[in-house]
């Protein structure tokens, strides 16, 4: 998925991957930008959301032609209420 995200410029590419027996480790190349939890958009949160609101709708927008992970919504959708109803915290949230 991450190479199909960067092929249309929306994610960095992915650099290495590695795991261990506790952990997965993600390294992509440097991403030009502020953090999102800097002091400029922590004290201007409107700017920030429009932000999340601008990605989000150029996530939206490509194509789907060629997507690793065609109509995974009802997968997605099943492995979250599987888990739902096996998970002693969210079990009573779904019956």
């Amino acid at each position: 998925m991450t190479r199909f995200l960067n092929g249309h410029q929306v994610a960095p590419e992915v650099v290495a991957y590695e795991t261990d027996a506790e952990h997965d480790y993600l390294l992509t190349e440097a991403v030009a930008g502020e953090d999102g939890v800097s002091g400029v958009h922590l004290e201007n949160p409107t700017l920030l959301a429009i932000a999340f609101g601008e990605h989000l709708r150029r996530l939206h927008s490509l194509p789907v032609d060629n997507c690793p992970y065609p109509h995974r919504t009802a997968e997605m959708i099943g492995a979250g209420t599987s888990f739902a109803r096996t998970s002693t915290s969210f079990a009573c949230m779904i019956d």
